[in-house]
């Protein structure tokens, strides 16, 4: 498959993603969440139960409707709020790429390196921010979405770190729409970044959607964009 192809497939999809995707019944074990394919091990939905634990036959799916299983609520309260939370949200999505340094598929190797760049980036800015415009506010300590993906390896390292991070990108995703849709931010920079968080995001979820899809082993390589708020 030329990956080019798949994400310009895809990307019309993931860009209208909606904040709540209505799921029902049950999918099985190694399922994508947010994604219904005839004839694929995917469902509109996620499964219910904490992030890292493994997904079993028969688990019963949740419906994204503002919270996550085992993340809380997925919506923010306002701008020191999305910055508290998106900090280790972030951290956590730059840990789990880094580990795709060992990964034998190229496309996954520069998924992770462009997920490590423009995460880092982007930290650098809101942890300044969060100092700057709400010295009294911390980071939150929010429970982690994503497994220790560092025991694993080959095939099974790939299949989780896609498995865990579509659904850690799509709660980015309805974090950062929540605070554009509710007029939360405070300052343009925050506005422009959660903007940029958003779209960038969604895009990535395309492109890990066709990865999941892709057979082992193929030599097509594509770059995704780096989009982070130079300047700010």
């Amino acid at each position: 498959m030329d990956l080019r192809r798949a994400r310009g497939a895809a990307i019309g999809g993931a860009l209208a993603l909606p904040l709540a995707l209505a799921g029902a019944g049950a999918a099985p074990a190694g399922g994508l969440p947010g994604e219904a394919t005839p004839g694929c091990p995917h469902d509109r939905g996620v499964v219910a139960g904490t992030w890292g634990e493994a997904r079993a036959p028969g688990a019963p799916i949740m419906p994204i409707t503002g919270t996550m299983p085992g993340h809380g609520a997925v919506t923010v309260t306002g701008e020191a709020d999305y910055l508290a939370r998106m900090i280790p949200h972030h951290e956590e999505a730059v840990t789990a790429a880094r580990e795709l340094q060992r990964s034998a598929r190229p496309q996954l190797r520069e998924l992770g390196e462009s997920i490590e760049a423009t995460q880092t980036d982007q930290l650098v800015l809101m942890r300044a921010w969060l100092r700057r415009w709400y010295p009294g506010t911390a980071p939150a300590q929010d429970p982690p979405m994503m497994r220790d993906l560092g025991a694993l390896g080959g095939a099974e390292l790939d299949q989780a770190f896609l498995r865990d991070m579509i659904p850690h990108h799509m709660a980015a995703v309805m974090m950062s729409q929540g605070l554009l849709r509710r007029h939360l931010a405070e300052h343009e920079e925050v506005a422009d970044l959660a903007d940029q968080i958003r779209d960038g995001q969604r895009a990535e979820i395309a492109l890990m959607r066709a990865l999941w899809h892709e057979p082992t082993g193929t030599t097509d390589r594509w770059m995704p964009p780096r989009r982070t708020a130079a300047g700010r």
